[in-house]
């Protein structure tokens, strides 16, 4: 009889071992969500003040413009178009793309037999 005492004893106590070490496993996982959500906390509010200094210096630029009666910047998409033959591109877009054709038309090579 007191085969069947001390069975359910140890029984007990391995039981119990096994939560402790399911009980310590859950903490450390816990402890890794914490960590890398404090890491993505992190990163997000610098992202936020990086996009927030952004607002602000494009808020300040249109005001300069407004206060100068730059009503259309040259560069703003559907302004300041020469013709319609321009591929919708502003004027200093057309001054870039021809400089980029006139470097591409330079490196071309001469045909060999010349």
């Amino acid at each position: 009889m007191q085969r069947l005492v001390a069975a359910p004893r140890t029984d007990m106590f391995l039981g119990f071992f096994d939560q402790r070490k399911q009980i310590q496993a859950l903490r450390q996982d816990m402890d890794d969500l914490q960590r890398a959500m404090k890491g993505l906390d992190l990163e997000w509010s610098e992202m936020y003040e990086r996009l927030r200094s952004l607002l602000a210096k494009l808020a300040k630029r249109d005001l300069r413009a407004a206060a100068n009666g730059d009503d259309v910047r040259e560069d703003a998409p559907g302004g300041a178009v020469e013709a319609p033959g321009d591929l919708g591109l502003t004027a200093s877009q057309m001054t870039h793309q021809n400089r980029i054709l006139a470097r591409r038309h330079r490196m071309q090579l001469p045909p060999k037999g010349e």
